[in-house]
């Protein structure tokens, strides 16, 4: 239900996330929200991204997005130059899948709704983006939301629709601002489920998290502390991650 269509993705740069050397400071601020950060995110990985309040981490997220530019440096995902921001609606459409920490849902859409409007300049004709919605949304747990607004469900509910939403256009990369930040244990557990199934099949995630039920299911850890990465864990190295969960750079 989830899986891609993986002949969009042929050549080896399919679902890699790198950044190199990239600076953002914002007008007015005295120091870089990002100072020079190398990173590298293959397919097939799930990578967490920690660390303190102020540190960076939305930063990043919005770069990577293409929401916002960075100073200095290169960021290429899946082939395209997202600092350059040329064809950025285009790339958010079509290559990564968002998931914001706020949700961004539409307020006067119903559920289904704020997952049929995404898949607008697809391929898919209007039966068959409803079919798609109401199928993410049943993945969710969320089977009888679908007419819903906003308004009318619970925070975790607003949180399981972003979380559809964000598979809608079969994304190679994936993401996610506290994808898990609001559920209980039940929900968790079927998100996180179907994040592993993403990577499991090829996809990217890098999800900002200091939810220790997500970082369990990490395949590493990456800290970024006062906008520089001071660690990188793999999940094999238990004695470590151990240590990385236990640390004030979760807050």
């Amino acid at each position: 239900m989830l899986r891609r269509d993986s002949s969009a993705h042929t050549t080896g740069s399919a679902g890699c996330i790198s950044l190199h050397d990239v600076h953002k400071r914002y007008r007015g601020e005295p120091d870089e929200a990002l100072c020079g950060v190398d990173l590298e995110v293959a397919p097939g990985e799930l990578v967490a991204l920690v660390g303190p309040s102020g540190s960076g981490k939305s930063t990043l997220l919005h770069l990577l997005a293409a929401l916002d530019r960075p100073d200095h440096g290169t960021i290429v995902i899946d082939g395209f130059d997202v600092a350059r921001r040329i064809g950025a609606g285009r790339y958010r459409r079509g290559t990564v899948g968002l998931v914001f920490q706020l949700h961004n849902l539409l307020p006067n859409l119903s559920a289904a709704a704020n997952l049929e409007v995404v898949m607008f300049g697809t391929h898919r004709r209007r039966q068959e983006r409803r079919a798609r919605a109401r199928e993410l949304l049943d993945a969710v747990g969320l089977a009888g939301k679908y007419k819903d607004v906003p308004t009318r469900l619970s925070g975790g509910e607003r949180q399981r629709v972003a979380v559809a939403r964000a598979f809608a256009n079969e994304p190679q990369v994936l993401l996610a601002d506290e994808p898990t930040g609001s559920l209980d244990d039940a929900s968790t557990a079927t998100v996180v489920a179907l994040l592993r199934d993403h990577v499991a099949a090829g996809g990217t995630l890098l999800a900002v998290t200091h939810d220790s039920r997500l970082l369990a299911a990490a395949d590493r850890v990456v800290t970024l502390t006062a906008g520089r990465i001071t660690g990188d864990i793999r999940k094999n190295d238990a004695v470590t991650l151990r240590v990385a969960a236990g640390a004030g750079g979760l807050e």
